[in-house]
């Protein structure tokens, strides 16, 4: 559910005591959003991006004389050059991506997404731009630009990766309006690997059903966050989460205020990308920590907690299994457990995952901080649902993880507990993690030596946490986390042949998107349906294969060529 607060006023409050300077409105309209920024930064500089004439037209005139305000006639997105612009019934529904089938089903009115024509218009990147004008940085950029969100993050990397784009304040779909576009979560996801995360969702829009169809949604950049962070505990009260969709739900914490609880310090975490700290917020996340507190998660007990269809036991508090299993659905590849007592939690993902590998290593021994695994249980889980999916490796972490050759989207390591444990299976485990994927620690905070390897982790390879929920802690490995990425290796230069393949695949798509729109279009124009209403009557009249027929192809053609 969504809130009614004003994204603006909080933008505002979010970069007070900073010089708000730029501001990019990407898809602009005729300048709706462009006046609210400029009532609320009255000395900033907002650049409008629009592309289809007639309401770019409408944006120069509402806004002509005012030096505050540079009107910018095209696209944007992930590199430069032209592209097509399919304008609709309704021009808010205006996009550089042609509409989905779904569309009629969930636009406002049918017809509002009803393509009339298309057109070619200039494409820029936010990079090639910001170079161009000389911006360093951007507090703002706004997109609303119909399920090309992605596209315009992608042409804005750079500054990204910078840090040096402060607020994201964008357009986020959750059913197909476009073809190819950008579902939240992709953008979610795209942005947290630069350490950005959700704040809040703004001006959600229902369906008849109930369900959320589209909002806007505003993103922090690493140093933002931080510096809210850094404000928020200087406060006697803490404040509720931003935003609680079902992911960070607890149903049996007797401690959770909707914030992540780590040794005693309160984290707001958001329930898309969570609380992210990139690399420019780690020195503040360090500040941040107090060893003199104990980490208020109370202890899970012997019993732990049971799982409908599995024997035995799982340890592992609901919110703590609610944030985990998030980013096992934002990841598509292969799945490691470190320590997996009884198999239940690898085993329930399996069975959501049936196309996925789920690899488990367990000793099933006790350890520090740690009771041993339960193999009877594993195996009987195993049987009982047949899983084909779920690999056993029953060995020491420290020896077995080095044995694997297989690559991973997201690892949890909730082993024996012990400080050289922890980090040898982590350093152990980072070269299989794929570049954006996601590693998870359970205990963080909970267990003194578990921290204190989680956090020389850090420092070691400068992995970035994402979020936190409870005793678990989500680091993501990003394109800049560590030394060992420094020279791409042999597999990474195939992951970029394969990448660069998709783009050329995906471009061969919108190819053939455009020409069936424009194939469409023919068929729906007056002159092709005058065209067919001929060639019915001409077959009435002269039907083929008669002789009538054969006078009337001798005269057309003397017609079109006279010399025959």
């Amino acid at each position: 559910m969504t809130n009614k607060k004003d994204p603006f006023q909080d933008q505002q409050a979010l970069l007070s005591g900073r010089s708000v300077k730029s501001i990019l409105d990407i898809g602009a309209n005729i300048g709706d959003i462009t006046a609210a920024y400029r009532s609320v930064f009255p000395e900033a500089v907002i650049y409008g991006f629009e592309p289809f004439p007639a309401a770019f037209d409408q944006y120069r005139r509402r806004f002509e004389g005012n030096r505050f305000v540079r009107p910018i006639q095209s696209a944007v997105g992930r590199q430069a050059g032209t592209a097509t612009f399919y304008v609709n019934h309704n021009n808010v529904t205006n996009s550089c991506l042609p509409a989905a089938r779904e569309a009629r089903y969930w636009a406002e009115s049918p017809s509002d997404i009803e393509l009339l024509t298309s057109l070619q218009v200039p494409l820029m990147t936010v990079d090639d731009f910001c170079r161009q004008q000389g911006i360093a940085e951007i507090q703002i950029l706004k997109m609303d630009v119909q399920g090309a969100e992605l596209h315009v993050l992608e042409g804005a990397s750079e500054k990204l990766n910078e840090g040096s784009i402060l607020l994201v304040y964008t357009e986020i779909l959750f059913v197909p309006l476009y073809e190819r576009q950008a579902f939240f979560y992709e953008i979610a996801r795209f942005l947290s690997q630069f350490g950005y995360t959700l704040f809040d969702v703004y001006n959600g829009t229902h369906g008849q059903s109930g369900n959320l169809k589209w909002a806007d949604g505003l993103f922090l950049s690493p140093q933002v966050r931080a510096s809210q962070i850094n404000a928020e505990r200087c406060k006697s009260n803490v404040g509720e989460s931003s935003l609680s969709d079902g992911y960070n739900h607890p149903t049996r914490s007797t401690n959770h205020f909707g914030n992540a609880v780590r040794c005693g310090r309160k984290t707001s975490v958001s329930s898309s990308s969570g609380i992210a700290l990139g690399a420019q917020a780690q020195k503040a996340n360090r500040e941040l920590w107090d060893h003199n507190l104990q980490a208020r998660r109370p202890a899970i007990t012997d019993d732990g907690f049971d799982m409908s269809g599995f024997v035995g036991h799982y340890y592992m508090w609901p919110e703590e299994y609610s944030l985990l299993s998030k980013y096992v659905d934002l990841t598509r590849g292969d799945y490691l457990e470190i320590g997996s007592m009884c198999g239940i939690i690898a085993m329930s993902f399996a069975m959501r995952y049936p196309e996925r590998n789920f690899y488990c290593i367990d000793a099933f021994c006790p350890g520090h901080a740690t009771i041993g695994g339960n193999k009877q249980a594993f195996l009987q889980n195993l049987h009982e649902h047949n899983l084909k999916n779920v690999t056993l490796i029953e060995e020491d972490s420290r020896t077995a993880v080095p044995k694997l050759e297989h690559h991973f989207d997201i690892t949890l390591i909730d082993a024996n507990h012990a400080y050289g444990y922890v980090l040898a299976d982590a350093l152990n485990s980072w070269p299989l993690l794929a570049t954006g994927g996601f590693m998870a620690f359970h205990d963080y905070g909970c267990v003194e030596e578990t921290t204190r390897a989680v956090e020389d982790f850090l420092s070691q390879t400068g992995a970035r946490l994402v979020e936190a929920a409870s005793g678990l802690a989500v680091v993501c490995k990003s394109r800049q986390s560590g030394p060992e990425e420094a020279q791409p290796d042999e597999m990474t230069e195939v992951c970029q042949q394969i990448v660069e393949l998709e783009r050329q695949c995906a471009s061969l798509k919108c190819e053939k998107s455009e020409r069936e729109a424009l194939l469409r279009a023919i068929q729906g124009s007056a002159g092709w349906r005058l065209l067919n209403a001929w060639r019915r009557f001409r077959d009435r009249v002269a039907p083929p294969t008669t002789s009538r027929r054969k006078v009337y192809d001798l005269t057309i053609g003397a017609l079109r060529d006279p010399r025959s």
